[in-house]
Formats: structure tokens, C-alpha cells, sequence
């Protein structure tokens, strides 16, 4: 999958999240990104990290 345009709102809607826009295959898409989601992706970057 291609992703040609990225954008997100630095604003944290009621829902608890930040959202993201991704622009594919000329579409655009939308996704909610939540503390612990951004939690997460750090403890998977963390680990991958570890085994370098």
C-alpha cells in the first residue's frame, strides 16, 4: 500500500483522540490515534530497539 499524503490534527477530539488522515490511492482516509494506541506503537519501537 502506497500512502501518498499524510496529515493529522493536533487537537484531541472528545473521544480521546488524535486524528489522522491518510490520502491513498487518491482517497482519503481517517483514523483515531489514542494515548494508548501511542503507547504501544513507543513499547514496539522499544523493542525492535532492543534486538538491533
Amino acid at each position: 500500500m502506497y500512502v501518498n499524503n499524510f496529515e493529522y490534527e493536533l487537537n484531541v477530539n472528545e473521544n480521546g483522540e488524535i486524528l489522522l488522515w491518510f490520502k491513498i490511492k487518491g482517497e482519503r482516509h481517517s483514523i483515531g490515534l489514542t494515548e494508548r494506541d501511542a503507547k504501544a506503537f513507543v513499547h514496539l519501537f522499544k523493542m525492535h530497539n532492543m534486538t538491533k
